[in-house]
């Protein structure tokens, strides 16, 4: 079902917002806000009943249902674009990042682990659509955030998305309660607790609710860590982990790795010698040029060394998504897959 009238405006006004975190060249639109359905392949099940809500402020809910028996998983985060516009990582606190593909604007893609595409006999396995009719959502999760006490009733800030949840129950409110009188510092002091619940919303226009099911004590001086995002290019110790399909050797003199200077100068290692070279990028373009590496024979790794020499010169196009850096040549094949490691 395409979506309709209503929904393709508010997809229009979503894009004239982000547009211009997304001035690229080349690049697909950011997903319209809404409600993606998909039916997932599993191992052990006829199927998983999938549903992802993308909301413009760049949150999500996800909500995974296995067909055949009770139980599944839930969970809520952010959403962000890859560099090149067409890639889209959901992050959460308690799973590993999520990838998809947005093929069009009705459809996205999951990817596997490393942003790829899924090798399976149909791609439409994995494919979620825009659905415009609204179903009520029920979630049962355990969140990180600030439970307060105003003058209304009381919210709690998921760290998760940053949003303000109002608290409609809890099962044991007057432990809540008296937990949070005895921590707080001032009357109304947002405290950070771990809590298990279900977040409810019944209707399109009403905000999600949270009911309190357990809760763990309160940590005061406790901070949400920052919203996810895109490790930068220039300045981050880039690990390779692949070359085309194959995995980076093991054993090596130096693990192989690059830094790209903001100045446009590239330094690192090959696995046995270490390389220096310029590069240029422009959007979605990325050449590695004037490669000069030392002259060191290893035991191990000249296979590696080779292999990743060819694949900086072929380079011609990039992408980051989170903290996974790809290479692909001209005709967009993948050539080197990296990730973001902290520098040693």
């Amino acid at each position: 079902m395409r979506p309709n009238r209503v929904i393709l405006s508010i997809r229009h006004a979503f894009i004239a917002v982000l547009a211009s975190a997304f001035c690229m060249s080349a690049i697909a639109a950011p997903p319209a806000p809404g409600r993606y359905l998909a039916q997932l392949p599993c191992a052990d099940c006829p199927g998983i009943d999938a549903r992802l809500d993308l909301a413009a402020d760049g949150t999500y809910t996800l909500s995974e249902r296995y067909r055949d028996r009770e139980g599944g998983t839930d969970s809520i985060g952010r959403w962000s674009m890859a560099t090149d516009g067409r890639t889209l990582m959901l992050r959460s606190e308690r799973r590993e990042p999520l990838y998809l593909a947005v093929r069009d604007e009705w459809t996205l893609e999951q990817l596997d682990r490393e942003a790829q595409p899924i090798v399976t006999a149909s791609a439409a396995e994995y494919r979620f659509r825009l659905d415009e009719a609204f179903v009520p959502l029920t979630l049962r999760l355990t969140l990180t955030g600030f439970y307060r006490q105003g003058e209304g009733a009381p919210s709690f800030k998921a760290c998760a998305t940053g949003q303000v949840l109002t608290i409609s129950s809890a099962e044991n409110d007057a432990a809540l309660d008296r937990a949070y009188r005895e921590t707080r510092r001032s009357a109304d002091e947002p405290l950070m607790a771990q809590i298990r619940g279900r977040i409810e919303q019944q209707s399109q226009t009403a905000a999600p609710v949270l009911t309190v099911e357990a809760f763990e004590g309160f940590r005061p001086g406790i901070e949400c860590p920052p919203p996810p995002g895109n490790s930068p290019l220039a300045n981050t110790h880039w690990r390779l982990t692949r070359l085309g399909e194959r995995a980076a050797g093991e054993g090596l003199v130096h693990e192989p790795h690059l830094v790209f200077d903001p100045t446009g100068r590239v330094i690192g290692a090959t696995g046995c010698n270490r390389l220096v070279a310029r590069y240029e990028t422009d959007g979605n373009t990325l050449r590695i040029e004037s490669i000069v590496a030392t002259r060191m024979a290893c035991a191990q790794g000249m296979e590696t060394e080779q292999s990743l020499l060819n694949a900086l010169r072929a380079t011609r196009g990039w992408r980051i998504v989170g903290s996974l850096l790809d290479f692909y040549d001209e005709n967009g094949r993948p050539l080197g897959h990296f990730e973001a490691a902290a520098k040693p």
